[in-house]
């Protein structure tokens, strides 16, 4: 080694529940790698991810951003120590289920496709929502006439997945947003969203006609600026749906949406309402209200982690249970799916025993498995993502807004 480096080593621990923490030396600050780096890079996280309790194991790296001659940062890996109450309230943000969202690219077409568009998308949807919602899609796209529709953009990353998937069969994707970020909530949403919440520190709408154009989704995938309640009354086209996805997160913007689409729906269509587990709670409540009033009992698809399904059309099995919110749920869609039960098992595998995250996993694993018929398995569900809800911030500083 050139006597010219730098060498800064970094103790990083996992503990007997699962999380991840430093141990800065005394004559080191406490942020990792002296402010280089917020969270631990690739390699490292891979390492912590295979660490094994009682291991130790080194591993040394450059430097991100060179400075103060520093050019090589050397972590040892240490496991396994009780968590301080302190680490107990941090999230467990590398093990179940934060690591389903960074499983790597999935397979076939439809997972390459999500993995080249994440810088698209927002999380979630990528990558399991993406993933279901494609794998669905494919199995209704040439028996279910009709184009699709995205009535919440953001990104653009789930509307240019459609666009992809639709392409060969001659139908587009018309993608509904103000493109300057959420209307004013109201009182039917839970004190959370902000009006202008995901603003673009760019013009959205420039931007997103350019990504269609690269990805060569031109008269395939069409934008339409404006706020649902001006937009989506005037819309005339398209005539006929097989697929839409609602994600405006607001109760007003989801209720108008569903007014305008779901008549729209071929039977056998796909209906996604995002965000339906937020703790904003304004989709859950509007679904609510809509179906009520139509007299229409839907069955909802789980999709991990907070969004469902509904097929237009589908009747409830007659042996199915009613949970206590009113509603009726399935989680054949997870359950059934080959790649997302093979991504649970090895995340399961990746916890530490008898921790936290391990027996979250183990329970998810259990919900999936359990073709009974019961009230209470969407309990169970929530309480498997119980780390997932948490890290979703209860309360929120009323002087910043979420930007894309």
């Amino acid at each position: 080694m050139h006597e010219a480096t730098k060498v800064i080593s970094y103790d990083l621990v996992v503990t007997e529940d699962g999380r991840i923490v430093r141990e800065s030396p005394p004559d080191q600050p406490v942020s990792f790698v002296a402010g280089v780096s917020e969270s631990p890079p690739p390699r490292i996280q891979q390492a912590l991810r295979d660490a094994q309790p009682g291991e130790v194991r080194t591993i040394e790296f450059p430097a991100q951003n060179r400075g103060a001659g520093a050019r090589i940062f050397r972590a040892t890996i240490r496991a396994v120590r009780p968590a301080t109450p302190a680490e107990c309230a941090q999230k467990r943000g590398r093990f179940f289920p934060f690591d389903l969202f960074d499983m790597g690219p999935l397979p076939g077409d439809a997972g390459q496709a999500i993995k080249r568009l994440e810088q698209y998308s927002l999380i979630p949807p990528y990558p399991w929502g993406q993933w279901i919602y494609a794998q669905q899609l494919l199995k209704i796209c040439t028996q279910v006439p009709g184009d699709a529709i995205e009535l919440g953009v953001a990104s653009g990353g789930t509307s240019l997945l459609l666009g992809h998937l639709l392409k060969a069969h001659g139908r587009q994707v018309f993608s509904l947003d103000s493109f300057e970020g959420l209307p004013q909530p109201t009182s039917r949403d839970n004190r959370y969203f902000l009006a202008g919440d995901y603003e673009g520190d760019e013009p959205l709408l420039e931007r997103f006609c350019g990504v269609v154009e690269q990805e060569g989704l031109t008269n395939v995938v069409i934008p339409v600026k404006g706020f649902f309640a001006d937009t989506v009354p005037e819309l005339e086209q398209p005539e006929h749906l097989c697929f839409a996805h609602l994600d405006s997160d607001l109760y007003d913007s989801v209720y108008c949406s569903l007014e305008g689409v779901y008549d729209r729906m071929s039977p056998g269509g796909i209906l996604i309402i995002d965000d339906f587990f937020h703790h904003a709670q304004g989709p859950a409540r509007a679904c609510s209200v809509f179906f009520n009033k139509a007299r229409i009992q839907p069955l909802y698809h789980v999709v991990f982690p907070y969004a469902v399904g509904i097929i237009k059309g589908e009747e409830p099995p007659a042996n199915c249970r009613r949970s206590l919110d009113g509603n009726i749920y399935a989680f054949d869609w997870l359950a059934d799916d080959p790649v997302f039960r093979e991504s649970l098992e090895l995340s399961l595998d990746r916890t530490v025993p008898d921790s936290g995250s391990r027996k979250q996993a183990r329970l998810l694993i259990d919900v999936l498995d359990d073709n009974s018929p019961s009230s209470a398995n969407i309990y169970r569900y929530w309480a498997a993502l119980e780390d997932f809800w948490d890290g979703i911030s209860a309360t929120r500083s009323r002087d910043w807004k979420i930007k894309i």
